[in-house]
């Protein structure tokens, strides 16, 4: 195997692992507890996977064209507001807000936040040495990128059933709680989030 396929395998490979990212999974799961069924749940990780995708890309680009490089200071300022969208996110879902359209389209922009706090990382991955050409960067960052969404759509479809019975069956009033409780969660690792973040464990 030459070095761009290898390259291209290693990058599918690492999109299913960085899927699996506690921040990318509290942020799906709580649009997912608003509205569990297996289709809006699958719907929610696909826009989710698209606005990562998107800032992926653009961070990516920038840096293979522009030699953009992150700096420590918009590093630790990305990972601040992953944390403060996870405890918003999880604010709504313990106040049980349901506003479906606005949900809708907000779930692309958290996908973006978390691209961007992700760049960091892919900017280091990236073997650029290897590729000759932006296509490359470009094929690369697609591969890692459609391991996340399908690994994530596939996170959503399952959660998404599961808690669609629940709901739906003898679960149902209690349910709410459920909902909560996952709010509640969301709300606690965005707090840790910011706190590793200060700390400087996050940026380390």
């Amino acid at each position: 195997m030459t070095a761009l396929p290898l390259a291209l395998a290693t990058a599918l490979a690492l999109g299913v692992l960085h899927a699996f990212n506690a921040d990318h999974l509290a942020a799906v799961t709580s649009f997912i507890a608003r509205r569990p069924s297996p289709l809006t749940a699958t719907g929610f990780a696909l826009r989710w996977g698209l606005g990562h995708a998107a800032s992926l890309f653009a961070v990516g680009m920038a840096a293979t064209l522009f030699g953009f490089a992150m700096s420590p200071g918009l590093k630790t300022a990305s990972e601040l507001v992953v944390g403060a969208t996870l405890i918003g996110l999880g604010l709504r879902s313990m106040r049980g807000a349901q506003r479906d359209q606005a949900r809708t389209r907000s779930v692309f922009w958290v996908g973006v936040i978390h691209g961007v706090a992700g760049s960091a990382g892919i900017l280091v991955i990236i073997p650029i040495a290897l590729f000759n050409s932006p296509w490359s960067v470009l094929a690369y960052i697609a591969i890692f990128s459609l391991g996340i969404t399908a690994t994530m759509a596939f996170y959503a479809l399952s959660v998404g059933g599961v808690l669609s019975k629940v709901q739906s069956g003898a679960g149902a009033a209690w349910y709410p709680w459920l909902a909560g409780a996952a709010g509640t969660c969301t709300v606690l690792l965005g707090l840790a989030w910011i706190s590793l973040t200060l700390s400087g464990w996050r940026t380390a």
